[in-house]
């Protein structure tokens, strides 16, 4: 779906500087016997530029925008985006429809999604096929992940005396557990100086955690953070050293930071 997702954004800048006619189309008296009849939109219907006819929306990855949006209305889940994904087109441009939000959704049929749109147009082809339709599911009974290290610790030199944070970012379906290790001892056990907290988040089905350091010579190490639920866990390691300032003859005004041999 990703690449899906990708393919029709690289698609964007080669619409956009193709020519057309339409922008030359006016609205005459509205004939009604001229509008479609048998429309099956993958989204909802609404009025023409014209206020006529009823026409579908338009979804991802179809023209948008023109002048009095002659190329057509998004659907509402969706802008009419440019060059940029988060871009929306100027009054009289032509886009092509995206999704407005870009966060995983799970499907009823135990699916996870790379946004709502790409459930939404994967129930519209169930249907078509006389199948039920998708919904979104919010509970942690379906979609069930193993959890994915989103935002990783980082290598850093922390310098002494100082208060310093490491922080990591997972997800998964159930919510992960988060777990600090310092060179396979878990943390803060003994430590008086670290402490550990963590929030649900930022993403619906994320946690985020963070280690605290009141930085002392022996800190310094490999940090691992792992998350863990029901169906597996992943993590990632960084590697701390730990910097201190030499004083010069000349006073603590000539100071450099040089990292603590381990």
């Amino acid at each position: 779906m990703f690449f899906l997702h990708a393919f029709v954004l690289a698609l964007v800048g080669l619409s956009l500087a193709q020519n057309t006619d339409d922008n030359s189309r006016e609205c005459g008296p509205c004939d009604e016997s001229a509008c479609p009849s048998d429309l099956s939109c993958r989204a909802e219907a609404v009025l023409d530029r014209c206020s006529c006819c009823t026409v579908c929306a338009k979804v991802l990855g179809e023209r948008c925008g023109g002048q009095e949006y002659v190329d057509g209305r998004c659907a509402e889940d969706y802008i009419c985006a440019g060059k940029s994904v988060y871009e929306v087109v100027k009054d009289g441009k032509i886009g092509q429809c995206v999704c407005k939000k870009l966060e995983r959704v799970c499907g009823t049929d135990g699916v996870v999604y790379d946004n709502k749109c790409e459930l939404e147009m994967s129930s519209y082809e169930r249907v078509q096929k006389g199948q039920p339709a998708i919904e979104v599911d919010d509970t942690d009974k379906l979609c069930v992940t193993v959890p994915m290290i989103s935002v990783p610790p980082k290598d850093s030199t922390l310098q002494l005396d100082s208060q310093s944070e490491l922080s990591c970012e997972a997800y998964g379906r159930p919510i992960p557990d988060i777990i600090w290790t310092k060179d396979g001892e878990e943390l803060p056990g003994n430590h008086i100086n670290i402490a550990t907290r963590k929030r649900n988040g930022p993403t619906k089905f994320g946690m985020t955690s963070w280690v605290l350091i009141n930085v002392s010579p022996d800190d310094g190490g490999s940090y691992t953070c792992t998350a863990v639920n029901s169906q597996g866990k992943a993590d990632s390691t960084a590697d701390i050293l730990i910097a201190q300032r030499e004083i010069t003859q000349e006073g603590d005004g000539d100071t450099n930071q040089v990292p603590i041999e381990l």
